[in-house]
């Protein structure tokens, strides 16, 4: 029996599991960023099929060690030898009735530097917020209710008076889409910047079965 390894700190397993969530997050909001498609016609089974699929991928991951607990140098052994690696079942099981109960611990297998994890421990939250935030505004621009919203802006010769020539819109949009068997409603708060001026537009859209969305108010 080799030399009992040391438990690992709280702060290196605060670090590995937000790795392992920010990673399962990514695969999930970019498949759903493109089914997006799929949950505006109505077929929301997409989601339950592929949140299991994700889920299984984790567990797969887990049972193999996760990436979180690899990067920072921190492993699952078991509690009464920390150099004998749990079996698999019994790796993916202490998920669910914790490691005092399973008979595992995690134990420090390899250094790692404060510093590394200091950074990574500051560094992943600011690039969860980033990364949420540009997801949720590339989802509105490239949504249909969103083209199409834009486009009744350009068209309209009373906004275009105003900011001149329409150039493009803030980098943020505001709103909400809401879908439910085939009926939608939208609503945006855009900035239209022109070669001219700049404006605020509030503008809501609707949707019918078997019809494009259209716009039913706006306001600026």
């Amino acid at each position: 029996m080799g030399e009992q390894l040391q438990k690992a700190d709280i702060l290196r397993r605060i670090v590995a599991f937000m790795i392992d969530f920010m990673i399962v997050f990514a695969i999930f909001a970019g498949g759903l960023f493109f089914s997006w498609r799929y949950f505006a016609e109505g077929r929301v089974f997409v989601f339950p099929i592929f949140f299991l699929l994700v889920m299984i991928w984790y567990c797969w991951q887990d049972m193999r060690g996760g990436i979180g607990r690899k990067i920072m140098g921190i492993a699952v052994r078991c509690r009464d030898n920390s150099n004998v690696t749990p079996s698999r079942f019994k790796m993916f099981y202490r998920n669910f009735i914790g490691d005092k109960r399973a008979g595992t611990a995690v134990y420090n297998v390899k250094k790692v530097k404060p510093i590394k994890v200091a950074i990574i421990a500051i560094a992943l939250p600011v690039f969860f917020v980033s990364s949420l935030t540009f997801g949720i505004n590339t989802l509105f621009r490239n949504s249909d209710s969103f083209q199409v919203a834009a486009s009744y802006i350009e068209a309209n010769e009373e906004i275009r008076t105003i900011v001149g020539e329409i150039t493009g819109y803030g980098f943020f949009v505001q709103g909400s889409v809401q879908l439910t068997d085939g009926y939608g409603t939208a609503e945006y708060f855009i900035r239209v910047i022109g070669e001219e001026n700049y404006l605020r537009v509030r503008i809501w859209l609707e949707r019918r079965p078997g019809r494009n969305w259209e716009v039913i108010d706006i306001l600026y």
